[in-house]
């Protein structure tokens, strides 16, 4: 057993330092391709996890339930640590959700495995990465419990999987099984998927919203599930967004952090759970998370939490505590941002639905949360932890 160490992770280094400069002593998040870059390369689903090496090439660990590690079986078989993908190589980023996982390669194309793999059939998967066809040039993926979305370089946005309340954007309630683009939406830069809404960032710093929206994850101001997007209120100079499963994240240019929708578990980060606009305490328009600035980025998120990370490398995080996902042996809700303990130099991070991944500056791995039998946290010497442990590799 060897340590997942900086020379595997190396091609990180001098995007992190250009992360850590980025942010220094100043409250800003201007929008950075290294930031960005930096935040795809590693992604934590809900029984397995995604990481990008300095090559290009991708290892996985968890459940391979359906086919959602890549490496080959669709049955109950569990990798405690980290396994490489064969023969699959130059990828960019990944993103990991919950039986399902997608990635983007070098030259713009797509790349899926375990369910919702976009090949126009219905009922699909595959244990091992196919290429989603018909899609080009893309820049960005996210994946979702339900559907999946992808940016094109152009700033059209497409999406395909499950329907039922318009998250796919295409303005009908019809699954989709192969990619469609998503109505009346364009000059795109960011996109971010929850479990069935979707969000867009708009190069002018708006934030664009469809899908679900019994809880007011969307952010206009009302409850009513839309199957086109529409513009989440009263927010501006956004420069990131994050999905959760019922609730939304956006980053301001100012380094604040403004949310919406559930806050049953506190995912709001307003110290309100059960108060506000209605019984839940859910939220239908944007409120920026009090006492939390100097945000350099906002996590990919699967669950009931919301995680970022500061421009001195530490990471905060607040929400759902059941798995002690956040803070020490705290069970419950975390209903305010609390740091998490020993990290000092993150330049990436990632939330799954039960375990979170955080990339170091020196190039190493590491997890904290429920380790599920021995394979969400890629360290088999434990089974369960609340604070991070390094994640190592055979």
């Amino acid at each position: 057993m060897k340590k997942l160490t900086s020379k595997l992770l190396t091609g990180l280094l001098t995007a992190g330092l250009a992360l850590n400069i980025l942010g220094s002593g100043v409250a800003h998040a201007e929008y950075s391709e290294e930031i960005a870059m930096n935040m795809g390369k590693a992604s934590a689903g809900a029984s397995h996890s995604l990481i990008i090496d300095a090559d290009g090439n991708v290892w996985a660990w968890g459940s391979t339930s359906n086919g959602a590690l890549g490496v080959g079986g669709t049955g109950r078989e569990k990798y405690k640590l980290p396994t490489k993908i064969e023969d699959f190589t130059d990828v960019r980023a990944v993103s990991a959700a919950n039986v399902s996982s997608i990635a983007l390669k070098n030259d713009g194309t797509v790349w899926a495995w375990g369910v919702n793999i976009g090949d126009g059939k219905r009922y699909s998967e595959s244990d091992v990465p196919v290429q989603v066809k018909g899609l080009e040039n893309v820049i960005a993926v996210s994946a979702g419990n339900s559907h999946n979305m992808v940016l094109k370089e152009d700033g059209t946005v497409w999406a395909w999987g499950s329907n039922k309340v318009g998250n796919v954007g295409n303005g009908t309630k019809k699954d989709a099984y192969a990619p469609v683009q998503v109505s009346k939406l364009s000059d795109v830069k960011a996109i971010a998927t929850g479990f069935q809404h979707s969000l867009a960032l708009k190069n002018d710093g708006t934030v664009w919203a469809w899908g679900g929206n019994r809880n007011g994850q969307l952010g206009n101001g009302f409850n009513e599930d839309k199957t086109t997007p529409v513009r989440v209120v009263g927010l501006e100079d956004v420069v990131s967004i994050a999905a959760g499963d019922y609730h939304s994240v956006a980053l301001k240019s100012d380094g604040t952090v403004w949310t919406w929708g559930s806050n049953g578990y506190g995912e709001l980060g307003n110290g309100r759970p059960g108060l506000g606009e209605n019984e839940s305490g859910d939220l239908n328009k944007p409120t920026q998370v009090p006492n939390l600035d100097h945000v350099d980025a906002i996590a990919e998120t699967n669950g009931f939490w919301t995680t970022v990370l500061k421009d001195d490398g530490t990471v905060w995080g607040w929400g759902r505590n059941y798995e002690e996902l956040i803070f020490g042996d705290t069970r419950g809700k975390i209903t305010t941002p609390h740091q998490i303990p020993e990290i000092n130099d993150a330049v990436a991070v990632s939330s799954g639905t039960q375990h979170s991944l955080v990339m170091k500056n020196d190039g190493t791995v590491w997890a904290w949360g429920n380790n599920y039998g021995n394979k969400l946290l890629g360290n088999e010497d434990i089974e369960h932890k609340s604070g991070p442990v390094e994640v190592f590799f055979e």
